[in-house]
């Protein structure tokens, strides 16, 4: 089982993203502060919002986070994306709010300004950083996986070059031994890896894509590592042939392609800024369809006895138990925990509120009460989860994130009665590259892949009744009997 595992401290690293952050917030800041002065249809308000609105969208990209090999050149992508959406966000607030009506020359002119300031702060910032790496201060400890030799390549490479900012601390390979003598200690993969990391000050995993590791025993390791809120980097296989990023990716160790599973360059900022517009979508939600769940109310009462709601306990983020809340859409039943389908429980008014997926709108409540997200692995009942956990490799993997509604899984089809080791993997692929824009996307995917899911069920009924036409038709005379 998987815990809420340990944060890593402020490493340097860490503290070097922050020092970026507020160098180019504060480049950002006197630009746009600049162009409000002397553009008198602009105001200061206007030029604090618009800063904070590309500063808080390059944290959501992730450009933040200190890059190894990173100049003004890799932020010049991010920067017009963020500048876009700062700039867009201004000008609805133009239209819609009481504000001052600025020319739209004044506009490009700030966006402009505020563009190029931006960049002079990424310059600005990697220039102080790469200084400190130099300077012996504010370096990363990195453990790398495998003692073969690549690994040792990579640790060869980054201690030739001090501006990377990383220190190899050790190696880690299962039983901890090495025939050849390391830069490093050598450390046993079969104990906690988070002991590890705690005993040798570390704060990121680099994982060498020919580590002699069998392949689960890597990817166990650098989810756990990963789940505790530490970096991780893999070389990724076939890196020759450019996979894993280009020849100017800001993350290379010389010819060697570092990937970072995370996204983020703040993980907690971004935890919390997926929270935040949960609880807020969710309520928002609540409160326009709350006709709607009233009139369901009234339908499922009116259906047969029985509860309104049908509360059931499902497994949460780290294996803790939560209880979810759907409109009752069957019969009741003592054994419902244990039944994988029951259709011949479902009400004539829970087929409809099926087919819409409308029996899961009450669980916006457990988004809103901290349970679940809005997106996220789907819960399952204990007993599965216990069974699962036994035959389906990574199972467990998947409760490293809040429980949702709805979930990258789901998108992609896997809803009701499909194959449980294709929604693990795709629930484990969300969690490994998760960003708040995923979200955002299987959001958006959501109603289409319903209604998709939908019609692809009608389609497969039909044709399936079809089929038992034929059969009947072509089978022979006791055959025909036997079916009916």
């Amino acid at each position: 089982m998987l815990g809420p595992g340990v944060r890593s401290q402020f490493s340097g690293h860490r503290v070097a993203t922050w020092l970026l952050t507020v160098i180019t917030a504060l480049c950002g800041t006197v630009g746009t502060l600049a162009a409000a002065v002397y553009a008198p249809t602009l105001s200061i308000a206007m030029a604090l919002g618009v800063t904070g609105i590309a500063v808080a969208t390059l944290i959501a990209l992730g450009q933040y986070r200190t890059q190894m090999t990173g100049d003004v050149s890799s932020a010049v992508a991010p920067v017009s994306k963020a500048v876009g959406v700062a700039g867009f966000v201004l000008i609805v607030a133009v239209a819609w709010l009481p504000v001052s009506d600025p020319s739209l020359d004044a506009l490009a002119g700030m966006l402009m300004i505020l563009a190029a300031s931006l960049l002079v702060g990424f310059s600005i910032g990697h220039v102080v950083i790469r200084n400190l790496w130099l300077a012996g201060r504010l370096r990363a400890a990195a453990l790398v996986v495998g003692v073969d030799g690549l690994a040792r390549e990579l640790a060869v490479e980054v201690t030739l070059h001090p501006e990377f900012g990383i220190d190899v601390v050790g190696f880690v390979t299962p039983g901890g031994l090495s025939s050849e003598e390391l830069p490093a200690p050598v450390f046993d993969l079969r104990d906690d890896i988070l002991e590890v990391f705690a005993a040798n000050g570390a704060d990121r995993l680099v994982v060498a894509a020919d580590s002699g590791l069998p392949e689960r025993v890597g990817v166990r390791a650098a989810r756990r590592v990963a789940a505790a809120g530490i970096p991780v980097f893999v070389v990724p296989r076939f890196h020759e042939m450019g996979l894993g990023g280009g020849a100017l990716a800001p993350d290379r160790v010389r010819g060697y392609p570092l990937v970072r599973l995370q996204r983020a360059a703040h993980p907690q900022i971004s935890i919390r800024l997926k929270r935040a517009f949960d609880v807020t979508v969710a309520s928002l939600m609540l409160a326009l369809l709350s006709p709607v769940l009233a009139a369901i109310a009234v339908l499922v009462r009116l259906s047969g006895s029985g509860p309104v709601l049908f509360d059931q306990q499902r497994v949460g983020q780290f294996g803790r138990p939560i209880v979810i809340h759907k409109f009752r859409s069957m019969h009741m039943s003592e054994t419902s925990d244990e039944e994988w389908t029951a259709d011949g429980r479902i009400t004539w008014v829970g087929r409809w509120l099926r087919r819409f997926n409308l029996d899961e709108l009450p669980q916006l409540w457990s988004v809103i009460r901290g349970d679940m997200s809005l997106v996220g692995p789907r819960p399952e009942r204990p007993v599965f989860v216990r069974e699962f956990k036994r035959v389906v490799p990574d199972y467990d993997d998947r409760h490293r994130m809040p429980v949702g509604i709805t979930g990258l899984a789901q998108v992609q089809g896997l809803r009701g009665d499909t194959s449980i080791t294709e929604r693990v993997k795709y629930d484990n692929l969300y969690i490994d590259q998760w960003s708040f824009a995923t979200d955002l996307l299987i959001l958006a995917k959501t109603v289409p892949a319903m209604v998709r899911q939908r019609r692809s069920a009608v389609q497969q009924n039909t044709l399936t009744e079809e089929l038992g036409r034929q059969d009947a038709a072509v089978a022979p005379k006791g055959r025909q009997r036997v079916a009916n």
